[in-house]
Parts: C-alpha cells; sequence; structure tokens
C-alpha cells in the first residue's frame, strides 16, 4: 500500500479514509471519481472533467479534503447513466412516485443498481447504452431526471446536511431496459433511430 495513504498510519473505520477507501472501490470498477463541495459542486478546477481513476490522484484528493464527497461523471466517462429521482414537497415534486407509475404503466420492474438520495430520493444506474444520453430536469415525468453523457452524480456514502447518499441495490448497473429507452427518445433524451 502506497506510504502516502492515511489509512496505513490509522486504525479503520477512520475519518481520514471514510471517503477514501469507496473512491478508491469506485475507481478499482472503472468509475472516475472527482471530489466534490457540501453543496454538491465539483471541488476540482475543471469539474467532472478532472474526474480520475489514478490512484495517486485520488489519494492526493481525499488526503487533501478527507471529508470531500464523491462524484462521478456519467455517460461515457464512466459507462453509466442514472435516473434520478427527485423529492421536494415545497416544487411538489414526488419523483419515486411518479416513476413506480411509469413501471406500472410498462408492467416490467426495475432491476438495476439503486442509490438513496440524503432526500429520500433515488439514483437508478444502467449501463451507458452506446449512444448519446441528454440530461434532463422532469424531462419524463415530474422529478424524473437524467444524467448522461456531460452529467455527473454523488455516491455513496457522501454526506451532506441532509444526510447521507447509501447503496440500496448493491448491483451492477443494468442495460437499459427497452421500454425506458423508448421513453428516452419520445422526450428527446436519446435519438430516434434513423429512418431506414
Amino acid at each position: 500500500m502506497n506510504a502516502a495513504h492515511p489509512c496505513t498510519v490509522r486504525a479503520a473505520p477512520d475519518a481520514a479514509c471514510r471517503m477514501l477507501r469507496p473512491a478508491l472501490r469506485y475507481a478499482s470498477r472503472g468509475w472516475p471519481v472527482f471530489p466534490c463541495r457540501a453543496n454538491k459542486q465539483p471541488a476540482t478546477a475543471h469539474g467532472f472533467k478532472d474526474a480520475s481513476a489514478d490512484r495517486e490522484t485520488i489519494l492526493a484528493w481525499w488526503t487533501a479534503d478527507p471529508a470531500a464527497m464523491i462524484g462521478t461523471p456519467t455517460g461515457t466517462a464512466s459507462g453509466i447513466i442514472a435516473v434520478d429521482l427527485d423529492t421536494d414537497t415545497a416544487k411538489g415534486l414526488d419523483g419515486p412516485a411518479a416513476f413506480a407509475a411509469l413501471v406500472k404503466s410498462a408492467g416490467e420492474p426495475i432491476r438495476t443498481r439503486k442509490h438513496r438520495t440524503p432526500r429520500g430520493g433515488l439514483h437508478l444506474l444502467f449501463a451507458h447504452p452506446g449512444e448519446p444520453v441528454k440530461n434532463s430536469a422532469s424531462g419524463i415525468a415530474a422529478g424524473v431526471d437524467t444524467r448522461g453523457d456531460g452529467g455527473y452524480i454523488v455516491l455513496p456514502p457522501s454526506k451532506t446536511g441532509a444526510g447521507e447518499y447509501r447503496v440500496e441495490t448493491d448491483a451492477a448497473p443494468a442495460p437499459l431496459p427497452p421500454w425506458l429507452a423508448g421513453l428516452f427518445r419520445r422526450h428527446g433524451i436519446m435519438a430516434a433511430p434513423a429512418a431506414s
């Protein structure tokens, strides 16, 4: 283990390694990471474009700021996209309920990696489909956002003042279900198939 790694000189679990260890685990699965501030904004000069899977870079970032949240770019950079289900009572948003109605209508349950967000929302992670996926806000239904190419998400166990991101379903991101890809196309999040 690298001599600069703070976990080699402190007992586990340790505040200095609480975010570093998972950041390194995400990088080992091929998801480049970058540090984020408590307001979810990137803490690097070029934002998510600075994301890296390089061990020394990650060690330097989280040694400098052990409490930094973990961000990862979505899209081709990480090979994942996210459906972000927001809850905001002040704005009347209940993304989980809106998405559940879409799932019920499709008649096909969602089985993929799921992360619970601090305010009770949910990130559903899917494998990137191999074609551009746009970012959107309430593009499919109220409170149902997408994070694709040119976007990013915050990963567990990052913590904000509202609470902690946590893994709800620890699985590999599944391929995008055909019915959901169809919704993406109808709402301009993915391009419609070229006419033959």
